[in-house]
């Protein structure tokens, strides 16, 4: 039975070839597609390569939400993969002068939260903060099932979902959190005036030409849709032609992105090529926390 959620696949290969896509690894790389439509029990897929010489592959298989082939223009819910472009926003943000990451957080916004006033935005980014992820709260499937159609503000997430209770001191441990990156993006908006996938659009998603990439619930899109199988209520079931509202502005900031492969592996390869923010940046972004090698996410 097919039940798992559509998806997509990123890879930057490293290496050094020729400018024509090698025939061998394209014919690998489709395969690897294939079988998982044929036998692993996912619905449509699609994945991206961009070799070192610039040569490209794109590839689909299988179905959408409404049964038709993905194409490389059908938009997937690109989920935690949102949390790196905020990271990059707010790197190029410093470089500007605009915001320091070793700031306070309510240096920038005003919640009516408990969160420790001392946690830094680069406390936030690094998962060492201590604010507890709420998206691992009991029930935040039926959360997010109730009103399809409901509007989450980032402020009602932050305020009326997270746990106020901290997991830790900030600076003294580790845990992934998708709430850090809700109260990043709404440092992005405080600092730009503008709303976080505002900025995000004119400062990378613009000028990197990504052209099928969109903040969900945000924005409007016209791309043929992926469809959405998610385990919600417990079980995989197919949420394709039903409203995407709740879903996708519950996860401001953190997982909302609605993009294609192809748009993603061009960020990530300008991103990690250098090409989008400073050495220094990318650096920062590379310093692993020593404590997340105890976390399911490890290193």
């Amino acid at each position: 039975m097919h039940r798992t959620a559509s998806f997509f696949i990123l890879f930057s290969f490293i290496c050094s070839l020729s400018a024509q896509f090698p025939v061998a690894l394209a014919q690998e790389l489709q395969s690897i597609l294939d079988e998982r439509v044929n036998f692993g029990g996912d619905h449509g897929l699609a994945g991206s390569v961009i070799l070192a010489d610039g040569s490209e592959w794109h590839g689909q298989a299988g179905v959408d939400g409404s049964g038709n082939p993905i194409t490389d223009s059908t938009v997937f819910h690109g989920a935690s993969v949102l949390k790196t472009h905020v990271a990059a926003c707010l790197m190029l943000l410093a470089e500007e002068g605009l915001v320091s990451l070793d700031d306070s957080w309510s240096n920038y916004v005003n919640l009516d939260v408990e969160f420790y006033p001392e946690i830094t935005i680069r406390q936030l980014l690094s998962n060492t903060s201590g604010i507890a992820d709420y998206l691992e709260i009991a029930g935040v499937g039926e959360i997010v099932t109730t009103d399809l159609n409901h509007f989450w503000a980032p402020e009602e997430l932050l305020e009326e979902v997270v746990n106020q209770t901290p997991d830790f001191l900030p600076g003294f441990n580790f845990h992934y959190s998708s709430s850090n990156f809700v109260l990043a993006g709404l440092i992005i908006e405080a600092v730009s005036g503008n709303g976080l996938y505002e900025e995000l659009r004119a400062r990378i998603w613009q000028p990197l030409g990504l052209e099928h990439t969109y903040g969900g619930a945000y924005e409007e899109y016209a791309e043929p849709r992926a469809g959405v199988w998610w385990n919600f209520t417990g079980s995989y079931d197919n949420w394709s032609s039903l409203p995407e509202t709740s879903m996708l502005s519950f996860a401001y900031g953190c997982s909302g992105i609605v993009s294609t492969p192809s748009d993603q592996v061009k960020f990530i390869n300008a991103l990690l090529g250098g090409n989008l923010v400073s050495d220094s940046s990318l650096e920062q972004m590379h310093d692993f926390s020593p404590f997340s090698f105890d976390d399911w996410s490890a290193g």
